[in-house]
């Protein structure tokens, strides 16, 4: 019964993160930041939210969008590959501890064999 709560939360959670990883990691590129005129403010506007700022990246024009695109998918690639992780051992905690108070007698049966 344990593995199979496991197993059955894991397929869950995998599933969500594959999910999480297309919806949100893949981000959806507009036209007009494809050329040389590319800044950081320009990808801020089309973005608004962002893990890897702009900024931080030492490019201009094409060669900023490029490397920030793949910086911030690897960002994003990342956390969902974090929370899945930690999503997991939570699951195998669960899945656990459930066996754990199936299996475990009563304090009052507990006692009356110390009597």
């Amino acid at each position: 019964m344990k593995a199979l709560k496991f197993m059955i939360a894991t397929l869950l959670l995998s599933a969500c993160a594959v999910y999480a990883q297309l919806a949100w990691s893949t981000m959806r590129w507009p036209m007009v930041l494809q050329g040389p005129g590319v800044d950081a403010d320009m990808i801020r506007s089309h973005f608004p939210f962002h893990l890897i700022s702009p900024d931080w990246i030492r490019a201009s024009g094409q060669e900023l969008v490029i490397r920030w695109r793949g910086a911030e998918f690897y960002a994003r690639s990342a956390l969902v590959c974090l929370i899945w992780l930690v999503s997991l051992m939570f699951a195998f905690r669960w899945a656990r501890r459930d066996a754990e108070q199936i299996n475990r007698p009563d304090e009052s049966e507990h006692r009356r064999r110390l009597i």
